[in-house]
């Protein structure tokens, strides 16, 4: 009996206005004329890999990232593809925005995080390479920070933009740490202290904190006495389960939501009765 034919595999046959662009016959790649780079299509998506005018290094990048993107994997930029500010940016919130989703991250400081990249953008510019920012560009900033922000608010945004580039340099999108120069410093503790003293002391005397807690409704009122009794911030509130509570021995145990360490106290009379 006669083997069945086995069926050829349909290809498109490219036009002759495409083929005539093309360096050779069997190039992989097709011409894209409105962005003026050449492209390929994969699993439903096209992928652009260079101008039109340089179809070697177009080839070369498309060879070396085919095997991810045919298996559905993003490709990792290499330091020779001049990333800028803003594929920085984009890259680094989208692996903290991994992390949020895994709850090893808070979604506020992912949002501390956005608003930092936010900050690169404009002071250096989207399409600047990062390979090109150098110490000077690094000290106008610092400069501006410490102008326009507190000392607490200034070293936070320092601390961040340090964050954003040492992740570049342990991903290897720069092929060096980045230099910041001895200006790009967080500003001094004498400095804090001093907006500390000169802002007086924050706190509630005890005629003030009562007060609050008798003209409370009845949702604020254990709120407050959350804070008061056991330092619980607006988050650990937010966030508090039930089941960490024990009304009827009067005890809290509930971890700290940003850092998970262990944290045990007792409620007062009145905390427990709000």
């Amino acid at each position: 009996m006669a083997a069945k034919p086995t069926k050829k595999r349909y290809q498109r046959k490219r036009p002759a206005h495409i083929i005539a662009l093309l360096p050779y016959p069997d190039f992989p790649l097709s011409p894209h004329a409105a962005s003026g780079r050449w492209y390929k299509k994969i699993r439903g998506h096209r992928h652009y890999f260079g101008p039109l005018d340089d179809w070697q290094t177009s080839l070369n990048r498309y060879q070396d990232q085919k095997d991810d993107l045919y298996a559905g994997r993003k490709p990792r930029l290499t330091p020779d593809e001049c990333v800028t500010v803003r594929e920085l940016c984009n890259l680094f919130l989208e692996a903290k925005r991994q992390r949020v989703d895994t709850e090893d991250l808070k979604a506020r400081t992912w949002q501390d995080y956005r608003q930092t990249c936010k900050s690169l953008i404009k002071a250096f510019g989207g399409e600047r390479v990062i390979d090109d920012l150098r110490p000077d560009d690094f000290t106008a900033i610092s400069l501006r920070l410490n102008k326009d922000y507190s000392a607490v608010v200034g070293r936070n945004l320092i601390q961040r933009i340090r964050t954003v580039f040492k992740w570049a340099a342990d991903t290897d999108l720069i092929t060096h740490p980045m230099k910041f120069g001895p200006d790009f410093q967080r500003p001094s503790k004498k400095r804090e202290r001093r907006e500390r003293r000169e802002a007086g002391q924050r706190m509630f005397t005890v005629t003030e904190a009562y007060s609050l807690i008798n003209r409370a409704d009845k949702v604020l009122r254990p709120m407050i006495l959350l804070g008061i009794n056991g330092g619980m911030g607006n988050t650990d509130v937010a966030e508090l389960p039930l089941d960490a509570v024990d009304l009827h021995e009067g005890w809290i145990d509930y971890p700290r939501p940003k850092t998970e360490v262990p944290r045990r106290f007792p409620l007062w009379p009145e905390t427990v009765q709000a």
